[in-house]
């Protein structure tokens, strides 16, 4: 299996997702289910919804520099930390 090139960000992310209210997740994802509110994937604008909650807009366009990253990447990460807490 290919390493995720944003691995180091994982502990991080997973770490900042414990103090978001999960009561108000589950809200903010019923209602882009039931209104559409996504494009193509449900899972992917999900997973970017509670990165946005994680992280800070200038955060994230760091990662570009940074880590060498494209949406892709980003979208792999928080993809994975919402399946490791159980969101997806």
């Amino acid at each position: 299996m290919a390493r995720m090139k944003l691995e180091p960000e994982i502990p991080v992310m997973l770490k900042r997702m414990e103090t978001l209210n999960y009561e108000r997740l589950a809200e903010i994802k019923s209602k882009g289910k039931t209104e559409h509110l996504y494009v193509k994937s449900f899972n992917r604008w999900f997973a970017w919804v509670v990165l946005r909650a994680c992280f800070c807009p200038a955060e994230i366009c760091n990662w570009y520099r940074l880590y060498k990253v494209n949406d892709d990447h980003i979208t792999t990460l928080a993809v994975h930390c919402c399946k490791v807490k159980g969101l997806l």
